[in-house]
């Protein structure tokens, strides 16, 4: 080694090996890796100690910071110098470490070649599922594997629209019951929005198109409606009473539970104007009796007291019991008026049956001879025979009481015509007078009960003012209309208009 020297040792090729050269006493004075001017003393380096003690050494050394393993290997020289040959090589960590990046990337790349294949397969798989047209009533499978679960949902969809008809149906009959009623019907949900309103209700509220649900508020503000939902939700079932200009509504609350949970509100409002009208005309006919059963009653009694208290001298008992007598037969024809308009009233009438008006009205003819001869009227009757379907009893009644005005308001020497005229869908009679006429503002109250133009002069005729009355209850009872024209001074033309629905003879 001494024929080299160190010179010999630094041209040597690079490679992964280190060669040291150290003299007897430890120095080292070549180093192909470090400075030897920066290396301490290897004497007591277990290979170099070995190869000075019996001519070779070996041991290796572990690094914590390189994580390397270090072997060592030494020979002692001739002149007693060693040279030391080591090898590093790294430890299992830094070898995973050295992988960890390629391998991650190859990973990496893997999963990224495994998406984009998977997602080529998947929208292959899902392409012929996107084209199944569930709504079809024949559902084909684009896999075997799926024919199963298509005939599952192709029987619960055939079932499920079953039960959606019978909902639409039981819908569409449940709005033609509610439109049909002659109430007004409002459904509420918990939180007081219309769901549901015929058309009854509608034009009560005048809401004509307001797109449900919509807050009742919304289209009804009413203080009264407010006051009833603050008196249901304390008590229950509540109502109270719209009254208006020319209406007077009912209205009912009844609140919806389910399992001690209000879920809405039912709402119906009944139109209680003929009733509350009704009422009123029953006490003004009520009071009206009593004052027209009183006034006769006052005057028959008043002429029985002066008989019997004999201050009536012999020659005038004659006229007092003419006045009683005249007073009775008012009295009598008021209450015959009174039960006829009650059993109007009541609707408890005879059965229709086929009448021959102009024999009807020859017969009334000849009961009012004597009065048309009294009030020297004269009567004509023409026209045709006029068959109907009725009730001859209100018949009789009707133009018994047109033809008893017509004499009784008329002039002396005056006419009355009563003309017949019959087609194959009514009967109109025409009683026509040449009498004093009414005056236009009071045409429209002459059939309001107890109504008289002119009192004093009915009270002379012996009117009870219940005679038009009857007439147009009667008519109304024929399902037929009245008309009447009048001027004062020149007559009255009441008309009378009666359906006809087939040809028939009369007994």
């Amino acid at each position: 080694m001494a024929e080299f020297g160190p010179e010999y040792l630094q041209h040597l090729p690079p490679s992964d090996y280190r060669i040291s050269w150290i003299d007897p006493q430890g120095k080292v004075f070549f180093d192909n890796h470090a400075d030897v001017a920066r290396l301490d003393n290897h004497a007591t380096r277990e290979e170099v100690y070995e190869a000075l003690t019996s001519g070779t050494g070996f041991s290796h050394r572990y690094s914590d910071t390189l994580v390397q393993k270090t072997l060592y290997v030494a020979q002692r020289l001739q002149d007693g110098s060693v040279l030391r040959m080591s090898v590093s090589h790294d430890g299992i960590l830094l070898l995973l470490a050295g992988v960890a990046m390629p391998a991650f990337g190859i990973v990496l790349l893997l999963i990224l070649c495994s998406a984009v294949a998977a997602y080529r397969l998947s929208q292959q798989i899902i392409e012929p599922l996107k084209e199944i047209d569930f709504r079809s009533r024949n559902l084909r499978s684009p896999y075997p594997e799926l024919k199963p679960i298509l005939s599952c949902l192709q029987a619960q969809q055939k079932k499920n629209q079953e039960q959606y008809q019978r909902l639409v149906t039981k819908k569409r009959h449940f709005d033609q019951i509610t439109e049909s009623m002659q109430e007004g019907f409002i459904l509420l949900d918990a939180s007081y929005n219309v769901v549901q309103i015929n058309r009854f209700a509608r034009n009560v509220l005048h809401c004509k198109n307001a797109i449900l649900p919509i807050a009742l508020w919304e289209v009804c503000e009413n203080r009264a409606l407010r006051h009833a939902f603050e008196q249901m939700e304390k008590v229950g079932f509540t109502r109270f009473l719209d009254q208006r200009v020319d209406k007077a509504y009912l209205w009912k609350l009844n609140p919806v539970w389910v399992q001690n949970q209000r879920m809405g509100t039912i709402i119906l409002i009944a139109d209680n104007t003929d009733r509350i009208l009704a009422e009123q005309h029953r006490k003004e006919f009520t009071a009206n009796v009593s004052h027209e059963l009183k006034t006769p009653l006052q005057t028959i009694i008043g002429s029985i007291e002066l008989l019997e208290s004999g201050v009536v001298q012999p020659q005038d008992q004659g006229k007092f019991m003419g006045h009683i007598r005249k007073e009775a037969t008012r009295l009598v024809s008021l209450i015959r008026d009174i039960l006829h308009l009650a059993r109007l009233d009541d609707g408890q009438v005879p059965d229709k049956r086929p009448v021959c008006v102009r024999e009807l009205l020859q017969e009334i003819f000849d009961v009012l001879g004597p009065a048309s001869q009294k009030h020297q009227v004269q009567m004509h009757l023409v026209g045709d025979r006029g068959v109907m379907q009725g009730i001859p009893s209100f018949l009789f009644e009707t133009f018994y009481n047109l033809c008893d005005n017509a004499i009784k308001y008329n002039h002396p020497k005056g006419r009355v015509w009563v003309r017949i005229t019959e087609s194959p869908t009514r009967v109109v009679v025409q009683v026509k007078d040449t009498g004093i006429g009414i005056p236009y503002e009071y045409q429209e109250k002459v059939f309001e009960r107890f109504y008289r133009v002119d009192k004093s002069h009915s009270r002379q005729t012996g009117g009870t003012g219940l005679g038009l009355s009857i007439v147009k209850h009667a008519v109304q009872h024929h399902d037929g209309r009245i008309r009447l024209e009048s001027q004062e001074g020149l007559g009255t033309v009441i008309t009378v208009y009666f359906p006809k629905t087939e040809n028939m003879e009369c007994e």
